[in-house]
């Protein structure tokens, strides 16, 4: 858990370079209002990462495997602890955000950190104040339009195959 405001303000920095140029071209390219206001907000809160009271860093003990699923099953295990804790804090009125970017520089983030080898950051969560409390469930996409039996096509409900 991060509070002190220099180490913010290095994290908030190594963000920056690690997310902007991405999150700026996404933007610019977006196809949807929808996906350009995601990107709006990332480009928000990685303007004023500095700010938030808190950022918390999930790390995992040991080194990820290299090989795909020995990675996945690495990083897989922090995700249900992450997602617990962030139902926890939005429960107790605080918000918060699972990001990853800061990754590309895992480098860069185990100096400010001063990280032993031998344990390895999984995300970043900045926690904060939300304003006002008017929450609602996000749009998602039909699930019978995003899942999936057998192959790669959507099965809609009379049993054709969708687009």
């Amino acid at each position: 858990m991060v509070e002190d405001l220099h180490q913010k303000a290095a994290l908030g920095e190594l963000y920056r370079r690690a997310s902007m140029p991405a999150f700026m071209r996404e933007r610019d390219s977006a196809s949807t209002d929808a996906t350009r206001r995601v990107y709006e907000d990332a480009i928000g809160l990685a303007q004023n990462l500095d700010r938030v009271p808190v950022i918390v860093i999930p790390c995992c003990l040991g080194v990820p495997p290299i090989d795909a699923a020995g990675a996945a099953g690495f990083f897989g295990s922090i995700l249900p602890a992450a997602w617990s804790f962030q139902l926890a804090l939005r429960v107790r009125g605080l918000g918060s955000a699972y990001t990853s970017a800061i990754l590309a520089r895992a480098g860069e983030l185990r100096e400010i950190l001063s990280l032993p080898v031998d344990v390895t950051p999984a995300a970043m969560i900045p926690v904060g104040y939300t304003l006002g409390t008017r929450f609602r469930p996000a749009r998602r996409s039909d699930p019978v339009d995003v899942t999936y039996i057998d192959r790669w096509e959507s099965i809609r409900a009379d049993g054709t195959a969708g687009a």
